[in-house]
């Protein structure tokens, strides 16, 4: 099994993404290995988000959607590979960015012979993992970036009234975001 995950404003559309390495004798070899990608918890792409009815309120939960953490997204991974599909170890997980994050927190919930994500001889349940593009650990530029990020979204004239339509906010965002990676 190989597991790709992708960027945090990718989806699991593999072959729309990285198309030239998946397929018969190429680097995800679907002829060799079971190649799963999977759509993030939160993303627009299938899962459960912030436009999503919210069935308490029967209004899109918006900003009141709960906080999604890097460990809650490659957890949920795991669990799907594990408990719903039946895999009993994964080759590699490679990801790029916001993949490469979950790459390492793949690596720290199942890559060691202790804890919850074992494989049922005791090894680890992830043998390896390839980070892309990725610390393993934020430095203070990168948090400050984030953070001018954040304001220029906050600083949108709809981000008070209503916040998913806080667009202009969001394109300047992903502005900074694409100068500063």
């Amino acid at each position: 099994v190989l597991v790709v995950c992708h960027a945090l404003t990718g989806n699991a559309s593999l072959h729309g993404w990285w198309g030239g390495l998946l397929g018969e004798s190429k680097a995800f070899d679907t002829s060799k290995y079971f190649v799963v990608c999977c759509n993030i918890l939160g993303s627009c792409y299938g899962s459960t988000n912030p436009k999503s009815i919210n069935p308490d309120t029967g209004s899109p939960y918006g900003v009141d959607f709960p906080d999604i953490s890097v460990q809650d997204t490659a957890r949920l991974q795991l669990l799907l590979l594990k408990e719903e599909l039946g895999i009993s170890s994964i080759k590699s997980v490679i990801g790029g960015s916001f993949g490469g994050m979950q790459t390492m927190e793949f690596a720290v919930q199942a890559g060691s012979s202790v804890g919850e994500f074992r494989a049922a001889d005791g090894s680890p349940f992830v043998r390896s993992v390839i980070p892309i593009a990725c610390g393993a650990a934020h430095t203070a530029w990168q948090i400050a970036i984030s953070e001018v990020q954040r304001q220029a979204i906050y600083a949108d004239p709809n981000w008070n009234t209503n916040p998913m339509h806080a667009t202009k906010g969001l394109e300047i965002a992903r502005q900074i975001g694409m100068v500063s990676y």
